[in-house]
């Protein structure tokens, strides 16, 4: 499910790109982690920030850092065998495991348990 960046010309991102994808993939573990906190960080709008990234990338601030947790998650429960749904929903930045859940099965179109059973664990 996840999409393939839009491509630029010579398939680069501007610098400021560059540096809010390296930040959301620094950061994406904490809860608290808006488009107005990465803005801020980057010193520009959370409104300029988010049509730049969308316009080079071809997804949205929200889609990349679900994407950054979607991918975390498929890892943790493709890898770890003891891990509770809880704490893999903390270590990829939710709080409530329900939601983790609802948001993993959206993303994945399975639950977390059926993905780690197909996984062999």
């Amino acid at each position: 499910m996840a999409k393939a960046p839009a491509a630029r010309a010579g398939n680069s991102f501007s610098e400021l790109v560059i540096k809010t994808r390296n930040y959301i993939r620094l950061h994406f573990q904490e809860a608290d982690l808006t488009l107005g906190r990465i803005a801020d960080s980057m010193f520009v709008s959370a409104s300029y920030l988010s049509n730049l990234f969308r316009k080079e990338t071809g997804m949205s601030v929200t889609e990349f850092i679900l994407e950054c947790r979607m991918q975390k998650a498929a890892r943790l429960i493709e890898k770890t065998q003891d891990c509770t749904l809880a704490v893999i929903a903390e270590q990829c930045g939710y709080n409530d495991p329900y939601y983790f859940s609802r948001s993993f099965k959206k993303y994945y179109g399975i639950s977390p348990a059926k993905y780690k059973d197909q996984s062999g664990l």
